[in-house]
């Protein structure tokens, strides 16, 4: 018994080693326990490296591992119930074989012990197992019976969550409603869910040994052939035709096979909706065309007579008229002007609300920019007695790179919008180096500000100054005139340059207007004022308070000058001792003769500047015989200042003999005194259909001792240009040519000259455009064709000036 104990504990050993963790080399871990009674749990002394086979196994048996065995009760007794039972077999064997030779009824009887001892014996042994062993067996079953009965709850809970699991995705799966399916390599369905049974039908699916290609709602499209793709598509459903977005993406399937999983996304409503925003879009697109073609047309066809009224006002304030007369004419002329403005305007506004505002940076001159901006206001100015200047700060570059037409455009709008809301006082306008640091590698910041003295603003009307069509005083009732589009065009253009319009004002004490914007690159040369030139020189100045007294001491300074501030009644003869130069504004005395005359007998014997504004020269000759030496037309341009006195300083003439002072009988629009240099007789073509135009152009060629030649159409002017190529009649010397003309425009005729004169191996003759379409695009196409210039119509003297000097023509 002992013996089937020991093999059934080694086999359950055997049992527990298959199941163990094994170590890399396929032995058990050490202190593993197998049973406590296998035999192979015991532990096993270690191989003798010279006897391999080791002393035999049982012998190898821990003594004390027996002791623990045997002390315990169980094990104790178990053996001397088995000798017991053994002890019983061999009597009774032995009494049998006794009586076996005895008479009847002893074999019997001997029979009838063996069978008894036999069974006591097996009795015996049977109660042994049953109280150790099988007890044993027992309680094992029930333990691997519970464990089996975990492990079938586990998996159960485990089933249970993945079938939940499983639900829930495709619960969320079938609520966005995308198809998805897997394709292996041949393009066949391994996998479908219910929105592709839907969508395109459960056969489709199930078609056997067929490559399931995605069925396209367009007779003209490419057939799916491929299995991998993104993009939006149009798939006949039986709902109709549908738009999806497609998605491939590579997994794997079943085994491990490469498969490719298509998600079709329904998008029609986006796709609709997209569809009828491009539609949209063009239909704005196509009525922002015809706006803009529309104004074009509007505009070219209202500056044409406009060209002819403000021409011929020009021409008529040229002769001999009556103060009455006079008056006429410069009402005519300032009606035309603000028609002009107003046509202007409204076409700017509409190129930028079609988001046609593109800046074109060009070299330009600020100070000279910033002059011209003044001398253009400076009449309205005037007119109003008001004061007008512009500074620009000695470190400010003397060119910069920006866009000078629009910022003229700004400047005009805000330092005219000053005008027309001053009373008293005047407007300045200023341009300095913006107080921000300048990136090393960005473009130079300026900062622009427009101080006015007019009656301010509150902040309520500040903050909605900007808006389109907005008045300060609006109503049937309001005093100041004008569209509201100047400072909202205003807004957008100085945006562009990345800056912003701000507003410091206050009811009853003016305005001032700033904004900063990208003035190019700062590595160009600074302005002449930061030389100071006069350096240790002194000059009295006698201005009336005020920004042009101000602004003007400011420019002296910058030029070197120490200024002594004088009145009409100064008369110190130690401070006019000092003065170098004497520098007198003459709408600040009562009696110029008189205050210079006292300041000779004090002494004073500096050369003296007298300042006029351009309707003050009928004084000059009475200026001059009072003693001044010299004298400057305001608004005051810094290189006549500087020419002047450096002249004066200097004790050289300024001008030859009397034409400083004569000059100023030939003024220019602009209130200097100008210069004409001929070239030689002129011979011009002009190309112009309009009858009004065309007297307006000649007469003012001929102010310019031109010899003008007319052409009414394209092909006429063509014709003259071949006879004077060829010899027949003299060479032009420039051509102006309308670009609105019948039959042959004027940008075909501009080609066709500039192929003739390329193909003949001639010099290019100057040609300039003549049109009233102010449009940039205008402007593009007339320089493609070959133009030299251009001028917008109504033309303006001043400006027909301007450019025959740039073309070297005067």
């Amino acid at each position: 018994m002992r013996e089937k104990g020991a093999c059934e504990a080694m086999q359950q050993g055997a049992e527990n080693r298959r199941t163990a963790p094994e170590n890399g080399d396929g032995s058990l871990p050490d202190g593993y326990p197998l049973s406590a009674s296998d035999p192979a749990a015991r532990p096993v002394q270690p191989v003798d490296p010279v006897d391999p086979a080791g002393p035999d196994r049982m012998d190898a048996w821990d003594d004390d591992w027996n002791a623990e065995v045997l002390s315990e009760p169980e094990n104790r007794v178990r053996p001397w119930l088995l000798g017991a039972a053994s002890a019983l077999v061999l009597a009774a064997i032995a009494v049998g074989i006794f009586l076996m030779d005895k008479a009847a009824p002893a074999p019997l009887v001997a029979l009838a012990l063996v069978f008894l001892a036999g069974a006591g014996a097996v009795a015996i042994i049977r109660s042994v197992d049953i109280g150790g062993y099988q007890a044993a067996d027992e309680t094992a079953q029930q333990e691997q019976t519970e464990g089996l009965r975990r492990q079938l709850e586990q998996m159960d809970d485990l089933v249970w969550e993945l079938r939940e699991s499983d639900d829930r995705h495709r619960s969320i799966i079938n609520a966005l409603g995308d198809v998805i399916f897997r394709r292996d390599g041949e393009g066949r369905i391994v996998y479908a869910n219910d929105a592709f049974n839907r969508n395109f039908g459960a056969q489709a699916a199930t078609a056997a040994g067929q490559p399931f290609r995605l069925p396209r709602a367009q007779a003209a499209a490419i057939a799916d052939e491929t299995l991998s793709g993104t993009g939006d598509m149009p798939l006949e459903t039986p709902a109709g035709p549908r738009w999806f977005a497609r998605l491939d993406v590579p997994v794997r399937g079943e085994g491990g096979a490469p498969v490719v999983q298509t998600i079709l996304r329904d998008i029609t409503d986006r796709h609709v909706a997209e569809e009828a925003l491009v539609v949209a879009r063009n239909q704005a697109q196509t009525a922002n065309q015809a706006k803009s073609r529309f104004l074009a047309t509007v505009s070219h066809e209202i500056r044409t007579p406009l060209n002819g009224i403000l021409g011929m006002g020009t021409l008529l304030r040229d002769t001999s008229l009556t103060a009455e007369q006079e008056s006429y004419v410069e009402a005519i002329a300032t009606s035309g002007d603000a028609l002009l403005q107003l046509i202007d305007e409204v076409l700017d506004f509409s190129r930028i609300e079609a988001g046609k505002l593109e800046l074109q940076p060009t070299s330009t001159r600020l100070e000279l920019l910033a002059e011209r901006v003044v001398e253009l206001l400076a009449p309205r100015a005037q007119a109003k007695g008001l004061d007008i200047a512009c500074y620009v700060a000695p470190d400010v570059p003397e060119e910069v790179m920006l866009d000078a037409a629009r910022l003229r455009q700004v400047l005009i709008n805000l330092a005219g919008n000053g005008i027309k809301f001053t009373e008293r006082g005047g407007v300045l306008i200023e341009i300095l180096k913006s107080p921000a640091a300048t990136p090393a590698d960005g473009p130079l910041r300026l900062t622009a500000r427009i101080h006015d003295t007019g009656i301010g603003l509150t902040r309520e009307e500040a903050s909605r100054l900007f808006t389109e069509f907005e008045q300060i005083d609006p109503g049937p009732a309001r005093r100041y005139g004008g569209t509201g589009l100047g400072l909202a065009i205003s807004q957008r253009i100085v945006d562009a340059m990345n800056g912003r319009i701000l507003i410091d004002s206050e009811p009853g004490r003016g305005a001032t207007f700033s904004f900063e914007f990208d003035a190019g690159s700062p590595e160009v040369k600074a302005t002449s004022a930061s030389l100071a030139p006069f350096a240790g020189r002194r000059v009295g100045l006698l201005y009336a308070d005020g920004m042009a007294a101000t602004l003007m001491q400011r420019r002296l300074n910058d030029l070197g000058f120490a200024v002594s501030m004088l009145d009409e009644r100064s008369a110190e003869a130690a401070a006019l001792a000092t003065c170098d130069l004497l520098l007198a504004d003459n709408a600040s005395l009562p009696a110029a003769d008189e205050w210079l005359a006292r300041m000779r007998d004090s002494g004073c014997s500096a050369p003296a500047i007298v300042l006029v504004t351009p309707t003050e020269r009928s004084q000059l000759p009475g200026l001059r015989q009072a003693g001044f030496d010299a004298y400057l037309v305001k608004p005051v341009r810094s290189v006549s200042l500087v020419k002047v006195t450096a002249a004066l300083l200097a004790g050289e003439p300024v001008g030859n003999g009397d034409e400083s002072w004569q000059a100023a009988a030939v003024p220019m629009g602009n209130g200097q005194t100008r210069e004409v240099r001929r070239v030689g007789k002129m011979r011009v073509l002009v190309a112009e259909d309009n009858d009004i135009n065309l007297m307006l152009t000649r007469a003012l060629l001929k102010k310019h001792d031109a010899d003008v030649v007319v052409a009414k159409d394209g092909k006429t002017a063509l014709d003259l240009v071949r006879r004077s190529r060829d010899g027949e009649d003299p060479a032009f010397t420039a051509i102006f040519m309308d670009l609105h003309m019948p039959g042959l425009d004027g940008l075909e005729a501009i080609q066709r000259i500039r192929e003739s004169e390329r193909a003949h191996g001639l010099e290019a003759v100057p040609i300039f455009a003549l049109t009233a379409d102010i449009t940039p695009e205008s402007r593009a196409k007339a320089e493609v064709a070959g133009a030299d210039d251009f001028l917008i119509k109504p033309l303006d003297p001043d400006g027909l000036s301007a450019l025959l000097s740039r073309a070297g023509l005067r």
